[in-house]
């Protein structure tokens, strides 16, 4: 019996699909380097492999054309936007500390410099 071409697509489909794990360290990896184009990229080769830019763009609450341009390798993507793609991925946002890192820095910045203080941004928490 001959495979239609939409069972084809399906089939293969399913050999590209990344897991979670695997999809985590491709984009870890790029932040390693902290390289932006090659975090954009390896977030768009999993968004292919982990569902497909139509059913996330849907999922995500963006049109098709806009996740092509957030995820193309000049798109800059807000942090909302980031953390709902991932979300639906299957992934989510983390901070860790940097190798080698000690405490905070020994010197703070005089408020003028600094801009508004960190208790004024709203939405962010208090130290």
């Amino acid at each position: 019996m001959k495979q239609s071409e939409q069972e084809k697509r399906a089939a293969a489909g399913k050999g590209n699909a990344l897991s979670v794990q695997v999809a985590a360290e491709k984009l870890d990896a790029a932040l390693d380097q902290n390289d932006t184009v090659l975090f954009m990229e390896a977030l768009s080769e999993v968004i292919k492999a982990r569902g497909g830019f139509t059913a996330t763009a849907r999922k995500a609450g963006l049109n098709r054309t806009a996740l092509y341009k957030v995820t193309s390798k000049h798109g800059n993507p807000g942090l909302s936007t980031l953390v709902g793609l991932l979300s639906v991925v299957g992934l989510r946002l983390s901070v860790v500390p940097l190798a080698g890192s000690i405490g905070l820095a020994t010197s703070t910045p005089k408020p003028a410099a600094r801009g508004r203080e960190l208790g004024e941004l709203g939405n962010v928490p208090e130290f």
